[in-house]
């Protein structure tokens, strides 16, 4: 009788257990209307975050990944109640879009304070027909309040979802579109300030002014969003190791990688209600981290002893394109990051080097410690000669006590500016006393392109550090930088910046 009633409370405890259900969505083809171009990443999008979130046990059946034709209204719609009926209340259900996004007029409740309702767009959409609008899928979210749900859209004009520069990749976004409410779903009650206790919104901006370039990641077209999104199922942002991703954990993480690598061009936004959902993680999944830079080459040749790079058609992290006597270099954005003489091919090496250094930078991001918060006052368009720059620099919770920074610049062409401290030693140099701290203003002046200024604050003093890049005025290795930080606690951040001759 004992083993009847164990038995019997074991089944109820599995039955009882939350589980984790997923819908996947990528649309590359738009057919249908002209003014949407096609795109190249939101299905390697959808495959890398379907095949991430399966390897953690969550459940995604193959009718609940759609893509391109089959990612229609008609199909999200059976695809979500498909959810809600395997799902148990208790459960977690995880929405991912990858497509184009648009503005529509506002329709009644009039709660847009722009006037304009956020759109996902389907494979079928022709202006009239195959979208969702921002308070449908409120409605949707709020009826499903049983369930914590987690939602992550890699679409323009995604932040009311709660998706200037060369432009290479293809963008998520569309023109701004005047459509009829469609009555499908529940009667519209949204409002974009109103946050669902029990749903996460993670959106690919934080403005809807902004739009989402596709990039390039080994070798494949990517949103940045879905592709560090993976790299978060994976286990990389799991900072306490306890295999659940909180939401701050996917902020801090997403964030900041994100930002450096599109180039403080796009900054995600991550919003939670009251419940927090997150995602739990069955594994931490290792992959081994690549220092090598992918370089495009365009109407020259690289020079012979060139080191550290693999030559590919797409997934760069930089062009190399010759234009007359000159090489211009842009990166994986599509900003000028610097340009020199055709004749001297020393660049090459040195700016590969700094993308190393920069890339190397990245991989030592410690989720244990809060990022580090870098601003620029003038914010981040093309910064002309003569310009001054004021930056400002913060630990992301003064309670970690990383109080000493080191800062350095390096230019487009990989110089290596030591900035702060600013004389090697004066006691008022040692530690940072009040944060924010303000750096003295930096001139814009030669060299013009890319810069990327690299703040690292500890705990102690790096002595050694700023003897060894006082040194130098190439780009060290990352090697070499974390070898001076050794048995130190100590967070890394960096903030790239352009600038242009008047």
């Amino acid at each position: 009788m004992k083993l009847i009633i164990s038995s019997i409370f074991l089944l109820l405890s599995i039955s009882t257990q939350a589980t984790q259900h997923a819908l996947v969505i990528g649309i590359n083809q738009y057919p249908f209307d002209q003014n949407f171009s096609n795109l190249d990443a939101a299905v390697n999008d959808a495959q890398l975050i379907a095949k991430t979130l399966r390897k953690q046990g969550v459940i995604l059946p193959e009718n609940r990944l759609l893509l391109d034709e089959k990612a229609t209204r008609q199909a999200f719609d059976k695809a979500w109640q498909n959810m809600l009926k395997q799902a148990q209340p208790g459960d977690t259900l995880i929405l991912s879009f990858a497509g184009h996004g648009s503005q529509n007029q506002d329709n009644q409740p009039f709660d847009e304070k722009d006037g304009k309702d956020e759109s996902l767009l389907f494979y079928d959409y022709n202006g009239k027909q195959g979208f969702i609008i921002d308070d449908q899928l409120y409605s949707l979210f709020k009826e499903a309040a049983a369930y914590k749900i987690v939602v992550l859209i890699d679409a323009c004009h995604s932040n009311g979802m709660v998706r200037a520069r060369q432009n290479t990749g293809k963008t998520r976004t569309g023109k701004y579109h005047i459509v009829p409410s469609i009555p499908v779903l529940p009667s519209n009650q949204a409002d974009e300030n109103n946050q669902l206790k029990h749903v996460t919104y993670i959106t690919a901006v934080s403005s809807d002014n902004l739009i989402i370039q596709e990039t390039h990641f080994s070798g494949k077209q990517h949103g940045a969003l879905s592709w560090y999104f993976a790299k978060a199922l994976n286990g990389e942002a799991d900072s306490n190791q306890d295999k659940y991703l909180e939401p701050n954990e996917l902020r801090d993480f997403i964030t900041e990688k994100v930002r450096d690598k599109m180039n403080n061009q796009q900054t995600p936004k991550i919003k939670t209600g009251e419940d927090k959902p997150g995602i739990k993680l069955r594994s931490f999944i290792v992959e081994a981290s690549d220092s090598i830079i992918n370089i495009k080459i365009k109407k020259t040749k690289p020079p012979r002893d060139l080191k550290q790079f693999r030559q590919v058609e797409s997934g760069y992290d930089l062009l190399f394109e010759r234009f007359n006597h000159q090489i211009k270099v842009f990166n994986n954005t599509g900003d000028e990051e610097t340009q020199f003489p055709y004749d001297q091919q020393r660049h090459w090496q040195q700016i590969i080097n700094k993308h190393r250094l920069l890339k190397g930078l990245a991989n030592r991001f410690d989720m244990q410690l809060k990022p580090i918060k870098m601003t620029l006052q003038e914010g981040d368009g093309i910064h002309k000669q003569g310009e001054l720059l004021h930056f400002s620099i913060s630990p992301g919770d003064n309670r970690e006590g990383l109080m000493a920074l080191t800062l350095f610049n390096l230019t487009g062409n990989g110089t290596l500016q030591f900035v702060y401290p600013l004389t090697l030693y004066g006691d008022s140099y040692n530690k940072i006393k009040k944060f924010p701290f303000h750096l003295p203003p930096l001139k814009v002046k030669p060299p013009y392109g890319g810069d990327n200024l690299v703040a690292i604050l500890c705990r102690q003093t790096a002595y050694s550090l700023h003897q060894f890049l006082d040194s130098k005025t190439n780009p060290p290795t990352v090697e070499q930088v974390m070898a001076h930080l050794k048995d130190q606690t100590c967070q890394i951040g960096q903030y790239g910046f352009y600038s242009v001759r008047r």
